[in-house]
């Protein structure tokens, strides 16, 4: 698995903050560690990514990935099952790679081109962070069962997000316990999503998709669901066999 971690904001970012909160996902990605920032339209951007090499080993498919074309930056923990088939689809429309056999370039050229309706088509465990810059929009994505982790918080000026809850709460270093999870913890071993166990810090839900549009000086954020389990299972052409396919490939028995 890899880690990121990253901010957004319309005020200077403290990229040492960044880095020392660092340390709580920076094993889950031993292969590299990169660190990037950079001024965006009207807000900053620093970000890290810390690296497992499964797939690509090269050095062309390290993260945070760019597609300069499109103006677009993915940042991406997990695996895509079904990338081989998605990059032909892609090259026989004509988009072209630098990677060999990127899982994560894949998916930044699906999102690039045919937006974040592209996430329907992948079979996989994922958490998702990918920046639109010519629409000024940001997107955190979870796949359907929600296997990889993706956290945030925001404020009207900030947004945070990360792999791990306790790189988001080191960074803001302002937080608060929520007594009615942690009640709910205790009792039932579960926190209610989008929850978590501190106020105002929050989960993407499985299969769900978070959208923020960032203005000069605001971010609006919208929610939905790219998939639902009992509209899948009461479609008229569901099969049991194509069901537990997709559940084998989604858990990776």
């Amino acid at each position: 698995m890899c880690g990121f971690t990253g901010s957004i904001s319309f005020d200077s970012i403290n990229q040492d903050a960044i880095s020392k909160a660092n340390k709580y996902i920076e094993c889950r990605g031993p292969d590299s560690k990169i660190i990037d920032s950079k001024k965006l339209n009207s807000f900053n951007i620093a970000c890290i990514f810390n690296r497992l090499s499964i797939l690509d080993l090269s050095e062309n498919a390290n993260q945070p990935m760019y597609f300069d074309e499109a103006k677009t930056m993915l940042m991406f923990n997990g695996e895509i099952f079904n990338h081989q088939e998605l990059r032909e689809d892609l090259i026989n429309s004509g988009i072209k790679f630098q990677t060999s056999h990127s899982d994560s370039e894949t998916l930044l050229k699906g999102l690039s081109f045919y937006g974040v309706d592209f996430v329907e088509k992948l079979r996989g465990q994922f958490s998702i962070f990918f920046l639109d810059e010519s629409k000024n929009k940001v997107y955190l994505i979870r796949d359907r069962l929600g296997q990889k982790p993706l956290y945030y918080f925001h404020n009207k000026k900030t947004l945070i997000f990360s792999s791990s809850l306790f790189s988001l709460i080191s960074i803001q270093k302002e937080y608060e316990l929520d007594s009615e999870e942690v009640t709910n913890y205790l009792n039932y071993g579960v926190v209610s999503s989008p929850k978590t166990l501190f106020k105002n810090y929050y989960k993407v839900q499985p299969a769900e998709i978070v959208e923020i549009e960032i203005y000069k000086n605001k971010f609006e954020i919208s929610k939905f669901k790219y998939w639902n389990e009992e509209s899948f299972i009461n479609n008229k052409e569901f099969e049991v066999e194509k069901f537990f396919d997709i559940l084998t490939e989604s858990i990776n028995l």
